[in-house]
């Protein structure tokens, strides 16, 4: 028996580190498998499930409520750094950068940002690869709707020029 123990502290780090390899290698292979096992699992202990969360939210209440009115208080600002961070992986610092090198225009249309919320100019969209998730510009919220609505289709939105450069 203390010959086990003895093993296992000598070669701990080692299996550590084989098993996080072996999951990095696997983990999008085992993605979806996890997936339907946890949804079988919920399915099949709904019911205890949820008694427990009633039960959670009813011991901590105190700890919830204080988390909730700490997240919906939170500035605007900070909760717009957060998403930024979030859906496109960029900080404040980068969207600066960013902004920066567009000279604080509008990728597309150069201009500067005209759309007002409660009196004051919004911030130039950040305009990304849906499938990627890759930035690739700041618009102004008009281009952005408008290659929005183009359903981001270079075709599209060359045929909609060619559309415009026909004379009448």
């Amino acid at each position: 028996m203390s010959y086990d123990k003895e093993y296992y502290e000598s070669h701990k780090e080692a299996h550590k580190l084989s098993m996080k390899k072996w999951y990095e290698a696997n983990k999008d292979a085992n993605k979806e498998s996890k997936k339907e096992h946890d949804k079988e699992y919920y399915n099949n202990n709904k019911d205890d499930i949820l008694v427990k969360k009633k039960k959670y939210r009813h011991d901590n209440a105190h700890k919830i409520s204080q988390h909730d009115h700490a997240r919906y208080t939170m500035s605007a600002e900070t909760h717009r750094h957060a998403k930024m961070i979030r859906l496109y992986g960029i900080t404040h610092d980068d969207y600066n950068a960013l902004l920066k090198k567009q000279g604080g225009v509008c990728a597309i249309c150069g201009n500067q940002e005209t759309i007002a919320h409660n009196g004051k100019i919004v911030a130039l969209s950040i305009d990304h690869d849906h499938p990627t998730n890759k930035v690739r510009g700041l618009l102004c919220g008009s281009c952005n709707r408008a290659i929005g609505l183009m359903k981001d289709d270079p075709e599209r939105l060359m045929a909609a020029a060619n559309y415009l450069l026909v004379k009448i």
